[in-house]
């Protein structure tokens, strides 16, 4: 009957180990948020400052550490399922990720993959947002090599970043993509854990993943979740969720700053088994997107409005950021420093203290005075030029 013929599958899926039950899962993951207008390349060294390990080691990084990895790690522990460690890179955001690293990138991938031995399913830990020379979209590039190695018949689930760029490529190579849901991103830990749950009810044949994939004409700026109109969002998917048949639905809000055919803001809906109703979801919940869009972009000071609000204030010296996206002076372009300090210096301000010039210039002597061209190698070649004096080439605390 049914039921008997489901038990000689999961049979089939199943290694005896110390007389227990075991699946085993492959685990690994590369991870870069790339924005496609900086000047600073991605490499392998850019990697290898943050993250480049193989095999046990990941265990050993990861384990009780609440990202995507230590999720995946602590859960599979929990339940009794077998992880079997391959590769996982991590690099800061920056720019374009050459073509030699991408390349290298696939390999240790792919070669961990083909020396891990037998596995039943792979859950690997994405961005979304990972952008080569020559590959626009780094994970359907990645998941496309997976897929080589071990066909369509073995499940591969993926945990994404919320600001990923979702594509065709990336619904077609994965059985199911899951995506964080706040800003900041907080529940990267329960993802991952949801990650092995998910895969292991595939194993069990318990649910049949389909996907959905709404796509938008929209780019919208890094928003925080913990207000409307993402939390609004967030709360209509999770509304949906409470529906038996869906087993997860995703507003990704995308990475503007890649330069990309496939930009923008997507949503994911996945149901058990029921296509329709997946497609259904996604679409309601991308109007929703849509009708709201006007909300999502704030009122931000200009560089001139900034100044004269700093200029009213009383008090110590007013310090300035150049800009609020993710990860500062990384994911973004000098060009945003050089408008800013344009701005002071049309205004025929003295007393700027500018930290970051000293990294540039040899300080000897106190008092040397300088010609600094600001932004000169930047891609939109906004530039300015100013004198800048030497105040001390000791450390200063304001």
């Amino acid at each position: 009957n049914k039921t008997f013929t489901s038990f000689l599958k999961q049979i089939k899926v199943f290694t005896s180990k110390k007389g227990g039950i075991t699946m085993r899962i492959l685990i690994g993951g590369i991870a870069h948020e790339t924005n496609t207008f900086s000047n600073v390349k991605t490499t392998v060294e850019s990697f290898k400052q943050w993250e480049w390990i193989h095999g046990d080691t990941i265990i050993q990084k990861h384990r009780k550490v609440r990202n995507y990895l230590g999720g995946m790690i602590d859960r599979a522990e929990e339940i009794g399922v077998e992880i079997i460690p391959s590769f996982s890179a991590f690099a800061m955001p920056s720019g374009l990720i050459t073509k030699e690293t991408y390349e290298r990138l696939i390999y240790e991938l792919t070669d961990s993959i083909k020396a891990a031995g037998e596995f039943e399913a792979v859950c690997l830990a994405l961005h979304g947002a990972g952008v080569a020379e020559d590959a626009d979209d780094l994970e359907g590039g990645i998941l496309s090599a997976v897929r080589e190695i071990i066909g369509y018949k073995i499940p591969v689930v993926v945990t994404l970043d919320l600001h990923g760029n979702i594509t065709d490529q990336m619904v077609k190579e994965a059985d199911v993509l899951l995506g964080v849901n706040f800003y900041p991103h907080v529940d990267c830990y329960e993802r991952g854990k949801e990650a092995i749950d998910i895969t292991k009810q595939i194993l069990l044949e318990e649910i049949h993943p389909k996907m959905s994939l709404k796509k938008l004409p929209l780019m919208i700026p890094t928003s925080t979740t913990n207000l409307p109109p993402a939390k609004h969002i967030n709360e209509l998917c999770w509304t949906r969720e409470k529906n038996e048949k869906i087993i997860d639905c995703t507003f990704f809000h995308g990475f503007p700053y890649t330069n990309i055919p496939e930009v923008g803001v997507t949503v994911v809906a996945i149901t058990n088994n029921d296509q329709e109703l997946a497609d259904q979801t996604a679409e309601e919940i991308a109007i929703e997107i849509w009708n709201t869009r006007e909300d999502f972009f704030p009122d931000i000071d200009t560089p001139e409005e900034g100044l004269n609000k700093a200029l009213r204030m009383e008090g110590k010296p007013t310090v300035r950021e150049p800009d609020s996206i993710d990860v500062h002076k990384t994911t973004w372009v000098d060009d945003t420093n050089a408008h800013i300090y344009d701005t002071l210096l049309k205004r025929d301000l003295d007393g700027n203290l500018v930290p970051g010039l000293a990294e540039k210039y040899e300080v000897s002597d106190d008092g040397k005075v300088w010609t600094i061209v600001l932004n000169k190698t930047a891609k939109f070649q906004f530039q300015t030029t100013t004198k800048a004096k030497v105040f001390t080439s000791k450390k200063v605390n304001l």
